[in-house]
């Protein structure tokens, strides 16, 4: 039976003619159903040019806060959202639905209710927040200067991925993107992120349903210039951790190639994804010592020495041993963080192979990523063959070295006069008190702290190579301790207050190369506020 859902209260008129057929499974309808009122602005979708140069999605690092700071030093680069969990945004959408007075789906409509879609996406950027968990909270952008940005989704489900989609496509988004490429245990033993390329007939079919359901969406909003684009972010394929060996790779390009290609192929082939972002590396799932998977207790009953069947002693069960669960919690997001970071090392780069595929694949956009600490390095991998250069945790740690990159594009006038350092952390500063203001009307104080640790962590590498940076930063590292009691703008206030006015007024365009600077060895992070994001 269709399911029908309970009118909103108040809603806002809509255009007559409204078709929500159910019958397959997307409805198709047509484009002259909605209104203006819904409709999505088809510049947000087109006009940006080539991705030449973008931000890599990080999590607990590209979010809201930090693609604001970016876009005051470069206007052009294309910018990503942290993963998000599918399931998350359908969750959230599903709580929204309800706040606004309609039902829930439960995921069990045959169709896409466009219509009703757009209708909470509407009133939802009307609205003011109520939660920090809420949909507006975890999908807004922060202003129309924040495009091209990209929405990175996580999840194997077709379905959970069309309904996400869609509604990243209704808040604006101008591209949505399928993360293959993932290599963390957290996602992976959830069959996500990087072990989705070993079923490449399956991430096909994820990418054709988020293709019907936001060009569904766009026609529903504002036609067919305005469906935003479907890409796939991999490596060049996948192996156990447990049983790889960096010495053993021979590096053998033309193999990795072949492996690759076939994932390309399968995922290219019904023509729903137009751009492939390629970490030049393999991706090692799972611990990568078999030690790693043994438990310190063991389930097995201990039997006295010497003693046997024919002996007719007893079976003795261990005695129960105390377990501390934050240790055990500890290490394994240890293991988890460590694995992470040697995914990153450990297997040799190849950027060659992302070469190959360019040529295999001519009405591809491939955009290599890996290995680039510089812009020397980003115009040499675009020499090579590749469309575009992504750059990860290189942009986190210096990001000035980044800040010319909006003269890669030759297609417009030259790029607008840098701003200084201290204008940047001044624009900074006036968004981070919005944002506390906006926020304490229905935060809790435990939320509050949270929100101003992210906002005070985003412009900690600014000063790098600069006089008094080291002062800055360690007195960030020293107020955010103590977020509770003091706001993110006091507490980069503070800091600023120890730079000289040299530091302050140099522009961005005009930094210490990443290496000129000095290098730290601590234990190996890739959380915020360390002197190098790993």
């Amino acid at each position: 039976a269709r399911h029908h859902r309970q009118p909103l209260r108040h809603a806002p008129p809509t255009s007559t003619g409204g078709n929500r057929r159910g019958g397959g499974a997307w409805s198709r309808l047509s484009s002259t159903t909605p209104t203006a009122q819904y409709r999505v602005p088809s510049s947000l979708h087109s006009g940006h040019g080539r991705e030449l140069f973008s931000v890599a999605p990080m999590m607990a690092h590209t979010n809201l806060h930090y693609r604001f700071f970016w876009r005051l030093l470069s206007r052009r680069a294309f910018l990503y959202t942290e993963m998000v969990p599918a399931a998350q945004i359908v969750a959230a959408y599903e709580r929204e639905v309800v706040l606004q007075g309609g039902r829930p789906t439960g995921g069990d409509a045959p169709g896409l209710d466009t219509d009703a879609m757009l209708e909470v996406v509407a009133r939802t950027g009307r609205a003011p927040a109520v939660s920090v968990d809420s949909l507006g909270e975890l999908l807004r952008l922060s202003s129309g200067r924040e495009h091209p940005v990209t929405l990175q989704l996580g999840g194997r489900d077709p379905q959970l991925l069309a309904q996400a989609a869609a509604i990243g496509a209704a808040f604006g988004y101008d591209e949505v993107n399928l993360n293959c490429g993932c290599p963390s245990n957290a996602v992976g033993r959830r069959s996500g992120g990087a072990a989705l390329m070993r079923e490449p007939a399956h991430v096909a079919r994820c990418v054709e349903a988020m293709s019907h359901a936001v060009t569904e969406l766009s026609h529903a909003a504002g036609g067919p210039s305005a469906v935003p684009s479907l890409s796939v972010k991999h490596r060049l394929g996948v192996r156990d951790a447990a049983d790889y060996g960096a010495d053993a790779d021979t590096g053998d390009d033309d193999a990795t190639f072949r492996e690759c290609r076939e994932f390309v192929r399968a995922v290219t082939l019904g023509s729903h994804v137009s751009k492939m972002q390629v970490h030049a590396r393999l991706g090692l799932l799972g611990d990568f010592d078999a030690s790693d998977t043994s438990s310190s207790s063991s389930s097995s009953l201990w039997v006295p020495p010497g003693s046997g069947d024919e002996g007719g002693a007893a079976v003795v069960p261990p005695a129960p041993a105390n377990i501390d669960h934050k240790r055990a919690q500890y290490t394994a997001k240890r293991k988890a963080r460590m694995g992470t970071i040697r995914n990153r090392s450990v297997p040799p780069l190849r950027p060659g192979v992302v070469d190959l595929l360019a040529a295999e694949f001519p009405h591809t956009e491939f955009v290599s990523n890996g290995g680039l600490s510089s812009m020397v390095d980003v115009r040499d991998r675009l020499a090579r063959g590749s469309i575009g250069a992504m750059v990860g945790r290189a942009a986190i740690n210096h990001p000035c070295s980044f800040a010319a990159a909006d003269a890669l594009w030759h297609d417009r006038d030259a790029p607008p006069a840098l701003p200084s350092r201290g204008d940047v952390l001044c624009a900074y500063v006036a968004y981070c008190a919005e944002e506390e203001h906006r926020v304490a009307a229905f935060a809790t104080p435990r939320a509050l702290m949270a929100l101003r640790r992210r906002l005070v962590a985003v412009p900690f590498h600014l000063f790098v190579g600069e006089d008094g940076n080291d002062r800055y930063q360690r007195r960030i590292r020293k107020l955010v301790a103590r977020a509770n009691r003091h706001s993110a703008v006091g507490m980069l206030t503070a800091a600023r207050n120890e730079l000289p006015e040299e530091s302050l007024a140099r522009s961005v365009g005009a930094y210490t190369p990443a290496s000129e600077l000095p290098v730290f060895r601590f234990v190996e992070r890739s959380g915020p506020l360390q002197k190098s994001i790993y």
